[in-house]
């Protein structure tokens, strides 16, 4: 994972030989987005397991939350839940295996988030579910027609939950609501939704204000643009291979953001991010603390 662009999924290869190998951050205004979280096989001599891309691709964990409190009154310490082939698993402090959460509509679960003390996990048409350490109930129907969507993404936003229905408009047919204009050169489009929990169901909004999501399979997170510059509010940054054959036009750009793309809700605009180049300066040039010295530039 590259560390400047944590949603991506393309492997780092262009890191500065002189790239720093200790970091103080107390020189740095650092603000934490948030935390993601992986799964490692390992054997019984407690080495991490190495193998190839299609056997890791039968095992691949596609999400893993942790809860940030301690799980129960009783003195749990925490638990995790993770998605693997669509498929929710459910973990806690002292559990020796994981345990496979029943679903009785064998639904195929895209994203799950932590939110609120409770894990949310949402299908690939919208359904949405709580899940308790002895509980697990309904909290949202699945969207009209699924939303038309192929991916669904959950994001925490100001203590609200919101949905990203991704559709890949590779027929170049995608679903809109009548009072949404259409624009049928979209490669990709982007629905969000909020949650509204007294009537379970998600409403699809216009606009995000000043807020602008970044959306990924290992995390998705919300910032304010009153709090970073260089950001357009009621955009969505995210990743899709569609976006590599534009932005390695950039060599300086496809070093670190490669698949990354931008969606704006203003005007229903989806690009690579090449295509943004005032939106894309806040990737390229990187921070200072990332750039070699002059002096160790002279010594290569």
């Amino acid at each position: 994972m590259h560390p400047l662009n944590p949603l991506s999924k393309l492997l780092t290869v262009n890191v500065p030989k002189k790239f720093p190998k200790v970091l103080n951050l107390l020189n740095f205004r650092i603000t934490e987005m948030c935390k993601v979280y992986n799964l490692e096989f390992v054997d019984l001599s407690k080495k991490k397991i190495e193998m190839d891309w299609e056997e890791s691709k039968l095992i691949r964990t596609k999400k893993v939350v942790v809860s940030s409190n301690p799980w129960t009154s009783d003195g749990v310490d925490y638990a995790v839940i993770a998605i693997q082939k669509g498929k929710l698993w459910f973990l806690k402090f002292g559990d020796e295996k994981w345990s496979a959460v029943d679903d009785p509509k064998q639904s195929h679960f895209d994203d799950c988030v932590y939110h609120k003390g409770k894990f949310y996990a949402v299908d690939h048409r919208g359904r949405t579910v709580v899940i308790g350490s002895d509980l697990r109930a309904e909290i949202a129907a699945s969207l009209p027609q699924h939303g038309g969507g192929h991916y669904k993404h959950l994001v925490e936003s100001c203590g609200d939950l919101f949905l990203v229905d991704k559709h890949l408009d590779t027929e170049e047919q995608v679903w809109y609501d009548d009072d949404e204009d259409e624009d049928s050169n979209l490669p990709i489009h982007l629905k969000i939704y909020k949650l509204n929990e007294e009537k379970k169901e998600w409403e699809w909004v216009k606009t995000l204000g000043d807020r602008v999501f970044f959306v990924g399979d290992d995390c998705s997170y919300c910032v304010s643009t009153q709090d970073f510059s260089g950001l357009r509010r009621d955009c969505i940054y995210f990743c899709d291979h569609m976006f590599l054959d534009v932005n390695e036009e950039d060599e300086n750009l496809v070093k670190i953001c490669g698949d990354t793309g931008v969606y704006s809700l203003d005007d229903c605009m989806c690009g690579a991010l090449a295509t943004f180049p005032e939106l894309s300066q806040i990737f390229w040039p990187p921070p200072a603390w990332l750039k070699p010295k002059p002096s160790d530039m002279k010594n290569e």
